[in-house]
């Protein structure tokens, strides 16, 4: 993954990305659709064609009740 102490950038937004989906599923269990629409967007920005963006589209259904785009 990277030296001691420091992580391949694919690594370090593969993490970013997750602990993103998981603050937006956080916020949106709260009732903080606005705050997790925020990152769950920035959590797709980073894989918008893969398994985070996937998940990211169907959380974005669940906050606003329609597909992203």
């Amino acid at each position: 993954l990277g030296s001691p102490g420091h992580l391949h950038p694919a690594a370090h937004a593969c993490i970013e990305a997750n602990a993103r989906l998981a603050l937006g599923r956080y916020l949106l269990a709260r009732g903080g659709r606005a705050d997790a629409r925020v990152q769950i967007s920035r959590a797709a920005a980073i894989d918008p064609t893969g398994p985070v963006g996937r998940t990211a589209e169907s959380l974005e259904i669940l906050a606003t009740g329609e597909p992203a785009g």
